[in-house]
């Protein structure tokens, strides 16, 4: 039994534009999936889909059982969600901010417990934001936030983490922290679902990627997925896929040539 299972999704806004045309596919515990296609194809829309905040025709299933019938309290035990860091501000100080993420864990007129600080401390202690703790969220960097938000996240020691364009608006070293958070959580087991504007970290992070676009949903494998031809077809540019070494490992890379 798959970790997650989608089974015919389909989703539209009206009646004359369909957003999702039948999409199927499942994860296992420490896949990684990237979400990949033009503005306005339905990337974030379907991350919505896949935490039950929209109406779908289809089914959802996680762990086996179609997240209809979940109760709220135990989905987001399952599944967390990192949001666009650019689009939460809040003047709570990081720990705070963290502890949040526990709020499936602890009463509505409760307080926070021996294990819920445990957990907030090993959560910063793995990220590496401990100077950060004390600070306030309204005066961090971006790429600070968004490690602040991913904290918060995997503080309910979720099964699924998903983000929403994590790495973008960061420079390269953020964007590089982030992504080396997303293959760490692989080695733990835990399966991330991103979506991005950029193919090459699908091509250097994910192992099963999905391309949005006008026509029906590409899914599968990375390497079978993002291709020269589908970038094309998808995003209407010419583009080289190429090979870098570095030492004993070779990266993949996305080169944009032309519009085509």
């Amino acid at each position: 039994m798959s970790l997650l299972e989608i089974k015919n999704l389909n989703f539209s806004y009206n009646e004359q534009r369909q957003i999702i045309n039948d999409l199927s596919f499942n994860l296992d515990s420490g896949d990684v999936l990237a979400i990949l296609g033009p503005n306005g194809s339905g990337k974030t829309t379907l991350l919505k889909l896949i935490m039950g905040m929209l109406q779908y025709r289809g089914e959802i299933l996680l762990d086996g059982q179609d997240i209809k019938k979940i109760s709220a309290r135990d989905f987001w035990k399952k599944v967390s969600f990192v949001p666009q860091q650019r689009n939460v501000v809040n003047s709570l100080n990081v720990y705070d901010s963290i502890m949040i993420g526990r709020s499936c864990y602890i009463g509505a007129f409760s307080i926070p417990r021996d294990e819920d600080f445990f957990a907030c401390d090993r959560v910063i202690d793995e990220l590496g934001i401990k100077r950060l703790k004390n600070r306030y969220c309204d005066t961090l960097s971006g790429g600070e936030l968004q490690l602040v938000l991913i904290a918060r996240a995997l503080v309910s020691n979720p099964k699924i983490l998903i983000l929403d364009e994590p790495e973008s608006g960061l420079d390269f070293r953020n964007q590089l922290l982030i992504l080396n958070v997303i293959e760490d959580l692989k080695q733990k087991k835990i399966t991330s679902i991103f979506n991005t504007h950029y193919p090459k970290h699908a091509l250097q992070k994910a192992n099963k990627t999905i391309m949005l676009g006008d026509k029906n949903p590409i899914y599968g494998n990375t390497l079978d997925v993002i291709t020269e031809k589908n970038i094309e077809n998808i995003f209407g540019i010419k583009a080289l896929i190429n090979e870098i070494r570095v030492g004993n490992e070779i990266i993949k890379n996305v080169v944009p040539l032309y519009v085509v």
